[in-house]
């Protein structure tokens, strides 16, 4: 993990508290978080390749704290057995939030934005669609790169049988492969689709 990921963090808390042990004790719940021995793809790492992402369109961004909260905190729950992750982990966005003061627009996005992680439904909400495109850059990544994620996802449902993970990591590629588009912008769209439908075949064709 590099520092532009903890400096993100920081600096974003700082914009509401000058609190510095709070700001680091924030900090350290991320990184226990997002370090949890069963996680092998919901890690610091894919919030940093999410990060990247969107400095690379921040410039198209409206509310960037809004959508760094929900960055920071949209898997800070997360059990491959639970089914109420995203709706958990926003509601632990809250409560930091309520701690920071954050101000309500900004809260009502942010924990917006993590629940919208559950259905990746398109939208026309830039900030939003921005972020949900983020979440799914891996799709398009090089195969080298989305094979290891899709080894990784494999290793966290790893108290599934092969049968039991396969049938269900198929309906999951069925759903992506039946939209007529993955990504709700146009900038991933042009970056990342033809890509991510390639490896989404490749994966659902070799299972």
């Amino acid at each position: 993990m590099s520092d532009i990921l903890k400096s993100s963090f920081q600096h974003l808390v700082s914009a509401y508290t000058d609190d510095i042990e709070l700001n680091d004790s924030l900090w350290i719940d991320i990184v226990t978080a997002y370090s949890e021995q069963w996680r092998h793809y919901h890690t610091l790492c894919h919030l940093e390749l999410m990060l990247l992402e969107l400095q690379n369109v921040k410039y198209l961004i409206n509310d960037w704290n809004s959508v760094l909260f929900a960055l920071f905190y949209h898997d800070i729950v997360y059990l491959p057995t639970r089914t109420d992750n995203e709706e958990v982990s926003a509601v632990f966005l809250s409560r930091v939030q309520d701690i920071l003061g954050v101000p309500h627009r900004c809260r009502v996005q942010s924990e917006e934005f993590v629940r919208a992680t559950s259905g990746h439904t398109h939208t026309t909400e830039i900030d939003k669609g921005l972020f949900l495109d983020a979440d799914l850059a891996i799709l398009g990544q090089e195969w080298e790169k989305y094979s290891l994620y899709a080894a990784n996802i494999r290793r966290e449902y790893g108290m599934f049988s092969d049968v039991q993970y396969n049938e269900g990591r198929a309906a999951v590629l069925r759903r992506f492969l039946n939209m007529k588009f993955i990504y709700s912008t146009n900038e991933f769209r042009d970056r990342y689709e033809i890509r991510a439908k390639e490896n989404l075949q490749r994966e659902l064709s070799s299972s």
